[in-house]
């Protein structure tokens, strides 16, 4: 019996998942192609930071804020926060509303790998779900039921072919032959 089916499923996760991987690496917020790791802030910090109009530019994307300080070289932070449409969100942007300074702000849309993910949860999760009920409850099932009704047809026919036997229709060669089929064995004559 193969299992191609299942390796074929595990091959297409894995690569849905590489693929995600590799999406955020070269376009998330903190992606290796942006140069230098990006230093790590509280919030509170970034709060006091734009008070003090520190800061040349914020880019918001769902819980991720991150931004450059005013400076030469300009010095990159990042920090996690709650999304600009939540009710937590008030004291960074009354921050950035009264800054002396005018702040540089982009609220960006969500990454492609959290469309990705949010389609996978919709689509993927259910069918993933189905596909493991198959392979680890019903599958199991039907192949015990597959043996056990191989196991009944097998017993049968050593019943019919022992009263073929029993009543001369076979002869010793004949029922050893048959019976070592029925059982899958190599037949040996005798010698």
């Amino acid at each position: 019996m193969s299992n191609r089916p299942a390796k074929t499923f595990l091959l297409l996760v894995v690569v849905v998942v590489a693929g995600i991987v590799l999406m955020n690496l070269l376009t998330g917020p903190s992606s290796f192609l942006d140069g230098p790791p990006r230093k790590q802030v509280d919030i509170a910090t970034l709060i006091r930071d734009v008070q003090r109009g520190n800061v040349a530019k914020i880019e918001w994307q769902q819980h991720r804020v991150s931004g450059e300080y005013f400076g030469s070289p300009r010095e990159k932070f990042e920090t996690d926060y709650v999304s600009p449409t939540e009710a937590g969100a008030k004291p960074l942007l009354d921050a950035i509303s009264q800054d002396p300074k005018p702040i540089e702000v982009n609220y960006l849309d969500p990454p492609a790998s959290a469309t990705v993910l949010n389609i996978l949860g919709v689509i993927a999760f259910p069918l993933m779900l189905i596909a493991v009920i198959y392979f680890l409850v019903l599958r199991p099932a039907q192949l015990s039921r597959g043996s056990q009704m191989r196991n009944w047809g097998i017993t049968d026919e050593l019943q019919r072919l022992a009263e073929l036997y029993r009543n001369g229709h076979l002869t010793d060669e004949e029922f050893a032959k048959a019976k070592a089929d029925l059982l899958n064995l190599s037949y040996r004559p005798p010698a």
